[in-house]
């Protein structure tokens, strides 16, 4: 089976390489993954950071599914959750990949278009600075709505 096979609601998305893009400023291939929209349109997505939280956890689920919320709301930009990388293994020169397997780690990756000029150090509102940003825009429910959509989407962590 592909990883484009493998591809599901509800199914943690494998992370690849992606030589077809364009290299990183250091001269590599991006990490990504091929992973859901809010939309529930399939995407490329491009690694940007390893954050805490167990998707095994209802809790967590919402504060993982709110992160992307806000990273949709405040940036304009796709987010999608996928495993951790551990980026001191592998080998960038072989093209290998080492997943971080740890119960409480997720891994977000950026909408691919977008991820070049997306930052490590963004600055995300939380989620009440991004209700109150709703809200002044006349559109007071929009946040519930892509909350529920973004638990639609969101994998649950696989079994190592």
């Amino acid at each position: 089976m592909t990883i484009d096979e493998e591809l599901a609601i509800g199914r943690m998305p494998q992370p690849r390489y992606f030589g077809h893009l364009p290299k990183t400023p250091d001269g590599t291939s991006w990490i990504g993954i091929k992973g859901y929209s809010l939309d529930k349109e399939v995407k490329n997505f491009l690694w940007w950071q390893n954050f805490q939280g167990d998707l095994s956890k209802q809790e967590d689920r919402r504060d993982i599914a709110t992160l992307v919320v806000r990273i949709k709301c405040n940036l304009g930009i796709d987010a999608a959750v996928g495993l951790p990388l551990d980026l001191n293994h592998g080998s960038i020169k072989k093209e290998e990949i080492t997943i971080l397997y740890q119960p409480d780690v997720y891994g977000v990756y950026i909408e691919a278009a977008r991820r070049p000029m997306f930052t490590f150090r963004a600055d995300i509102p939380d989620e009440n600075e991004t209700r109150e940003k709703l809200q002044r825009a006349g559109r007071p429910s929009a946040f519930d709505k892509l909350l529920q959509k973004a638990l639609e989407v969101l994998p649950y962590m696989p079994n190592k």
